[in-house]
């Protein structure tokens, strides 16, 4: 290559094509780089620290319900009016599906709290705004007469697995710690309950709790509820809150495995079931 003006063997002459060279190779990179990220190499990305997340921007959101809220109190025959509350969410598809307890008053002297709990679903495309489901009935209702939740279900826990999914709840029967001659007397009686489903609206649940509230002095006496639950192939380990008579009526974390013996899909049998209390 010659350059017009420029003495060829010249200290200028080697400074140009020093300045090219450079220009050159320096576009070459940037083209190489481009190619990099449309090859998809990835990004070298930290994880936020402690001093990262304090930092950051965090807020509310308002939504379009009352007073900002993004589900309110109400439902179809007034089944929730009192509260809805005890969201468990996930995201499936399109679609956030969001099953929640929710409660009404009664003057049923026969019901802890004078509250009637059920659960209920509602949906949303973008988290923000939510539809409830079954015409705004409860996807699960008091079970019948005599059952372990025929007064009321509570603290819901959803998954889904395969093609299902898989409610724990807990189930209240009317019974309060004073019934079983212990303290707290109010406390009512909560049992953990296990429910699958198809479409997260229509479900089977198990005729007996998946786990009853333990001896006098455990620690979940009267109450076995507002669990947490992660799988570990057909393993379930579930921690839970459990509250105890002893005094001083301590409230502390359990943890107890379930063992699903064979898949479970459109009903749950007894003999299906088998509970251990780790030690």
């Amino acid at each position: 290559m010659t350059l017009r003006g420029v003495k060829p063997g010249s200290k200028s002459m080697n400074a140009t094509y020093d300045v090219l060279a450079r220009a050159l190779f320096g576009s070459l990179a940037v083209v190489w780089g481009l190619v990099a990220v449309a090859m998809g190499d990835p990004p070298v990305v930290r994880a936020p620290t402690v001093a990262d997340l304090a930092a950051a921007k965090a807020g509310r959101v308002a939504g379009g319900a009352a007073q900002g809220s993004v589900l309110d109190a109400g439902g179809a025959d007034g089944w929730c009016d009192n509260y809805v509350w005890g969201p468990t969410v996930l995201f499936h598809g399109d679609i956030y599906p969001m099953w929640f307890a929710g409660g009404t008053t009664t003057k049923d002297l026969g019901v802890p709290y004078g509250i009637y709990e059920r659960i209920g679903l509602a949906t949303s495309r973008d988290g923000l705004n939510w539809e409830l489901a079954n015409d705004g009935r409860p996807v699960l209702d008091l079970g019948p007469a005599g059952s372990f939740d025929d007064t009321g279900l509570a603290h819901p826990f959803v998954m889904r697995v395969g093609d299902e999914y898989r409610m724990w709840y807990g189930g209240i029967d009317g019974r309060a710690a004073r019934h079983l001659g212990l303290l707290p007397s109010h406390v009512r009686i909560e049992q953990i309950g296990l429910a699958t489903s198809k479409d997260g609206i229509h479900w089977q649940r198990s005729t007996k709790p998946v786990m009853e509230i333990g001896p006098s002095g455990s620690i979940d006496s009267i109450q076995a509820t507002g669990m947490h639950v992660l799988r570990k192939n057909d393993e379930y380990w579930i921690w839970y809150g459990g509250e105890d008579s002893s005094p001083p009526h301590l409230q502390r974390i359990g943890l107890m495995t379930l063992t699903l013996e064979k898949q479970v899909c459109s009903e749950i049998d007894e003999g299906q079931v088998t509970v251990h209390t780790p030690m």
